[in-house]
């Protein structure tokens, strides 16, 4: 499914994953699956299993907090980075 074609919200292990986050997710499927409900709207959150993504009202914010994978190379060695999506 191409990136114009992704719905507002899917469901992913049982979480409801928003506009933005789904898009990152399906660009970035190493940040693990959803764990939890998105908090929140601009300034919201959602935590997956290996980032914590943070909606800035323009960017994805992503803070990588896995423990069972390395950091990936598009971090940058960074513990927090900002991605538009």
């Amino acid at each position: 499914m191409s990136e114009e074609n992704l719905p507002d919200v899917e469901t992913i292990n049982g979480k409801a994953v928003g506009f933005a986050f789904l898009r990152f997710y399906r660009s970035h499927p190493e940040i693990g699956m959803p764990i939890a409900e998105q908090e929140g709207d601009v300034g919201g959150f959602q935590n997956f299993s290996e980032a914590k993504l943070t909606w800035t009202g323009e960017k994805v914010e992503v803070e990588w907090i896995g423990n069972n994978a390395p950091r990936p190379n598009w971090m940058e060695s960074q513990d927090k980075k900002e991605f538009e999506v």
